[in-house]
């Protein structure tokens, strides 16, 4: 306490010898130096010299104080009572100005005594930052004790008399209460205690902040050889802090925190061992934070329960989830050397949480889940393993929404965090979703520019195909393609990724059975196995048989295919014979390749040989049919949009043939398909045609064709079509009066009056000798032909035998649609002449 002694030195010079004859004396010295302190102007004046008790004044100009107040500069002492006894030094009712670089106290009032043993200062009425400050102090022999009060300090200009500290004080005001003890030189006890009002702090990188922040700062400290132990306790009452990203507000209760630890004066180097913080109030919750620290070691724990997901965007800004309802438990276990973290225990419990993303990608609907992980740090490298379960609610990760059933799912994990490189390695990943499958695998993801998944491979197991297939596999296709889809079975599949992509596949199945309530596709007792890569050059090969195949209508039965699966391509492997209603379809080749931004290319050749007619017809629910159908299907390709028949296609059928020629597409596969061909049909037997028809019956032979016949997106729009009995027909040729009266509408006139109002309604057939029809379409306008024309029009039906019967056309041109709606109406008209 150099400066008290400072003050008491200057009294001492009193101590020299004066005449006892003088009632009044003055003693003047220019200067007094001792060590580091210094006295200038010094004036002593002394009454009552030869009575019993002397009246002192004591004036100095100037007092400048050792380190580290030497900045400091008392002027203008003055003393005004001043007593000198045998063994003690008393001054009362000092009174000096302050001067300072960064201190400026227009004035203070000081006292002291001095004696043997015991000294004392007292300074008051100092002006600090807009405050006033006063300063006790005591000394006995070496040991001597300071006290510094501070009342309604400017926080604002209090910051010019401290170092320089990377934050900005806005405002507030400060009481400020400091004791301190030692020994000589040395300090060996402090206490220092701060109340803050209404204060407002941010740091220059605007990463902490407070807000008109009430609270109180107690911090106690002892010395033990300059190693100091230290305690602080922080009590903030009112107010907003705001420590990036968090932001917090003070509730109901204070938020506090104590900590302790060690100072080392020689090294400048503090040491923090415990560290704990209660009552910190994020969304509704009270979060508890505890430290310890042991040198270099440290342990933070926290603790957090019932946060309310709905306020957690006051919190964190940042945060890219939007919570509606829900609440979280947390527990943080973390440890360390220095600045580094080198274990995490994380427990965290999600409740009735419904929660979204701004995109729409990611959501949740009253969720509860629970996670547990734990991470250990080796030279930045984290070992972590990871083990949650959702255990009630529903989740939404595009495409996919998940809904929890009765069992909770789990997922279970392990991996490596490199931070440098910005990768997750999943060294193992097990996802079990009870009755519905299974996934277990391994993979690398990198987020240096954005989210990749680098590699993978996934096992995945079906144990409930059908809901593996609705949950995990429709959405990722069109509703409608999936809807209505039920599958039982076991599957079982391998999958690889890189770089987002998957790159192969492997999935057997079993037991399969697909059922489909709109009758497109069905499956019994299908098993195989898929093998796809989009390695154009893969040569794995893919099975797939079953006891039962439908496709729509049509059924399948046993059969086997092999294919060669690649990008969006295939190609079969060896011909497949699929037995097809009591005959085969032969498939002697098809392949399927996509091209980008185009429509595929296929091509097909096979056969079909004796497919009932019968079955055909009953299947597809049309009159039913006699016959069977035979044919070649010769090379068809589907090429730059148009399809092309290599060949011909021959059908054997109704005991005759039908042959289709120049078969080409333009579009089939858009909105606005064009179709070309031609057809051929030779000596088919009308009576297995019209036996089983409401037609009504005709024996005899048919032959005819189609040519340059167009469809555009189905519907003709140009041909030239015949069909007639051909003229080395030899068969019998008997035709009803049904027929007739059908035949006599096509061509625009009617034979039912006439037939109903003459005898031959006693007949049921009639004898013909040929039977024709023909039109040239164009433009919409069908130029209608028979088997021979007349001035009058044409014949459609011209008799022969007994009894003998003419149907004669004579509107040579009918409308396209006026001409199906007859033939779909199969109706009477008054322009046919029957002889």
């Amino acid at each position: 306490m150099q400066w008290i002694k400072g003050f008491a030195l200057a009294i001492l010079l009193l101590a020299m010898p004066l005449a006892s004859a003088f009632n009044h004396a003055t003693l003047k010295i220019d200067s007094y130096t001792s060590e580091d302190w210094q006295l200038a102007g010094i004036s002593i004046g002394i009454n009552n010299v030869n009575q019993a008790s002397q009246q002192l004044a004591l004036s100095i100009a100037t007092l400048k104080l050792p380190k580290p107040f030497d900045d400091i500069r008392l002027v203008n002492i003055v003393c005004a009572v001043f007593a000198w006894k045998a063994d003690e030094i008393v001054c009362r009712q000092g009174h000096a100005q302050l001067q300072s670089k960064y201190w400026q106290s227009p004035s203070t009032d000081f006292a002291f005594s001095l004696n043997k043993h015991n000294s004392s200062l007292s300074l008051s009425k100092l002006k600090i930052a807009d405050g006033t400050l006063q300063v006790h102090a005591i000394a006995h022999d070496n040991n001597w004790q300071i006290t510094v009060d501070g009342k309604n300090v400017d926080t604002t200009q209090l910051q010019r008399y401290l170092p320089a500290l990377p934050i900005v004080i806005d405002k507030g005001r400060a009481t400020i209460k400091l004791s301190a003890t030692g020994v000589a030189a040395d300090i060996k006890q402090l206490k220092f205690d701060t109340a803050l009002i209404k204060t407002s702090i941010k740091s220059n990188d605007g990463q902490f902040s407070t807000d008109t922040l009430d609270g109180v700062n107690q911090l106690t400290a002892h010395n033990n050889h300059g190693m100091w132990h230290w305690q602080n306790h922080v009590e903030i009452n009112k107010g907003a802090l705001y420590a990036d990203p968090v932001h917090f507000k003070v509730a109901a209760k204070p938020i506090m925190a104590d900590a302790n630890g060690l100072w080392n004066s020689a090294t400048k180097h503090v040491t923090v061992q415990s560290f704990a913080v209660k009552n910190i109030n994020v969304a509704n919750s009270a979060v508890f934070v505890q430290a310890t620290l042991h040198d270099k070691h440290w342990q933070v724990a926290m603790d957090a329960k019932n946060i309310d997901g709905t306020q957690l965007k006051q919190y964190f800004p940042k945060l890219p989830l939007q919570f509606k309802t829900g609440t979280a438990n947390l527990n943080v276990l973390a440890s360390g050397v220095a600045s580094d973290v080198q274990q995490l225990k994380l427990n965290a419990k999600l409740l009735e949480a419904t929660v979204q993303n701004a995109g729409g990608q990611f959501a949740t609907e009253k969720l509860t889940l629970t996670s547990q992980l734990t991470g250990q740090n080796n030279h930045g490298i984290w070992q972590w393993q990871n083990n949650s379960q959702l255990l009630r609610g529903a989740l939404y990760v595009d495409p996919v929404y998940v809904e929890v059933a009765s069992k909770p799912i789990r997922i279970d994990s392990t991996g490596v965090w490199n931070a440098k490189t910005k990768t997750v390695s999943f060294k193992n990943v097990h996802y079990q979703h009870p009755e519905t499958g299974v996934l277990s695998g391994a993979g690398v993801v990198s987020y240096s520019k954005q989210i990749q998944l680098n590699t993978a491979n996934f096992d995945v197991t079906g144990v409930g195909l059908q809901n593996l297939f609705t949950t995990y596999i429709t959405p990722f296709f069109d509703p409608l393609t999936s809807e209505g889809v039920n599958l039982e079975g076991t599957a079982q599949g391998q999958f690889v990724f890189a770089k987002n992509v998957l790159t192969d596949a492997k999935v057997n199945f079993a037991k399969l059975t697909l059922k489909d309530n709109r009758n497109r596709l069905r499956v019994k007792n299908g098993a195989g196995v898929v093998n796809w890569s989009s390695n154009p050059f893969a040569t794995q090969v893919s099975t797939f048989s079953w006891r039962q195949l439908f496709i729509g209508k049509l059924p399948i039965g046993a059969a086997s295919v092999a294919l060669n699966l690649w990008g969006s391509n295939f190609r079969l492997l060896q011909p497949a014979q699929l037995p097809f209603l009591g005959g085969i379809i032969a498939v002697n080749q098809l392949s399927w390749y996509k091209k980008p931004a185009q429509e595929p290319d296929i091509s097909l050749s096979g056969r079909i040989d004796d497919v009932s007619l019968e079955k055909l017809s009953r299947v597809m629910q049309w009159t039913p049919l006699a016959g069977k159908i035979s044919g070649h299907i010769p090379g068809v390709s589907y090429h730059n949009n148009t399809l092309r028949l290599g060949g011909q296609l021959s059908i054997n059928a109704f005991d005759g043939n039908i042959t289709l020629t120049n078969l080409a597409s333009e579009g089939l596969f858009s909105d606005y398909p064009l179709i070309h061909s031609d057809f051929v049909l030779d000596n088919l037997d009308l009576d297995q045609i019209t036996r089983k028809f409401s037609f009504g019956s005709i024996t005899g032979k048919v032959s005819g064709y189609v040519k340059e016949l167009t469809l555009e997106n189905w519907h003709p729009t140009h041909f030239f079509a015949w069909l007639g009995t051909p003229d080395n027909d030899k068969s019998s040729h008997r035709i009803s009066q049904k027929a007739v009266q059908n035949i006599a509408s096509i061509g625009g006139g009617g034979a039912t009056d006439i037939l109903s109002r003459s005898f031959l309604t006693l007949f049921d057939t009639f004898g013909y000798d040929k039977i024709g029809v023909g039109c040239y379409l164009n433009k919409g306008v069908c130029q209608m032909m028979g088997v021979e024309t007349t001035p009058q029009g044409y014949y459609l039906i011209r008799g022969g035998g007994l009894p003998r019967i003419d149907v004669m056309g004579y509107n040579p041109q009918v409308d396209w649609e006026v001409l199906v709606d007859r033939l779909g109406r199969i109706s009477s008209t008054e322009e046919v002449i029957v002889k």
